[in-house]
């Protein structure tokens, strides 16, 4: 039986978590043993991939001494978010099933949740319904850059950094590129194919498919949203858009 990728993905990143040493040590993040009690990051992987988010139906911690204490709301972090297919969903923010989210990571990894279980035998069969895969991710509008103006020198363009001062690995903005994409070809978990669709720049995709490497363009990417036999969007990696600091911000 074939190994599930996204089984493959988050196993390689529990083994990277206890190899890669963080960035900056003393950058607090939450227990999730400890609701409330801040902790160092132990890993350069829970810097850049960890979500932080409340839960659903949150556990509640109150003491039982004091009827008067406020409960506590539990939070759960994980390395990825599922976004869970079935036929209201078209778009992405609407399979994603959260509460409020305290912590967005640099990059952040998406799960589509397409196979289900079929009842009359043990196989993992997957949905083909399409669900539009956006090659950027983020409340409000894009941002777009315009064309240099012919007979000038091109100004020096800076960028805001994408990490909180004190969170170094988070996103600030929410704000996402997409990066990266891992597809399934196939109606089952335990046959098919799986290829990967990496962005080399703004205009250009490189699809691995085996030992076969081409290029693609990025109207193929956004071809892999589903509703057929082609490749489907399986798991999704964004990455932080790099945002423009406007000239009357550096004169200050």
């Amino acid at each position: 039986m074939q190994q599930d990728a996204n089984e493959c993905w988050l196993q390689m990143m529990r083994v990277l978590q206890q190899k890669l040493e963080p960035e900056d040590p003393e950058t607090p993040m939450e227990s999730d043993s400890e609701p409330g009690v801040a902790t160092a990051k132990k890993n350069f992987i829970d810097q850049y991939l960890r979500v932080e988010y409340e839960t659903p139906y949150p556990c509640i911690w109150k003491c039982t001494e004091s009827e008067d204490e406020e409960p506590t709301k539990g939070k759960e972090s994980q390395l990825q978010l599922s976004c869970f297919i079935n036929q209201e969903v078209k778009y992405l923010a609407t399979g994603l099933r959260l509460s409020k989210v305290s912590r967005l990571p640099a990059y952040l990894t998406i799960q589509m949740v397409r196979f289900f279980l079929q009842r009359e035998g043990v196989c993992q069969c997957q949905s083909p319904k399409g669900c539009q895969v956006s090659t950027d991710a983020g409340s409000g509008e894009t941002v777009t850059e315009g064309g240099e103006e012919s007979g000038r020198q091109p100004k020096e363009v800076k960028y805001e950094p994408f990490s909180f001062d004190d969170d170094l690995g988070s996103n600030h903005s929410g704000y996402y590129d997409l990066q990266a994409v891992l597809t399934h070809q196939g109606r089952s978990s335990s046959s098919g194919h799986y290829v990967a669709w990496v962005k080399r720049k703004e205009d250009e995709w490189v699809k691995f498919d085996d030992d076969k490497v081409s290029v693609v363009s990025p109207e193929d990417i956004l071809r892999l949203s589903g509703g057929g036999d082609w490749h489907i969007a399986y798991v999704l990696l964004y990455g932080p858009r790099r945002l423009e600091i406007l000239e009357e911000q550096q004169c200050f």
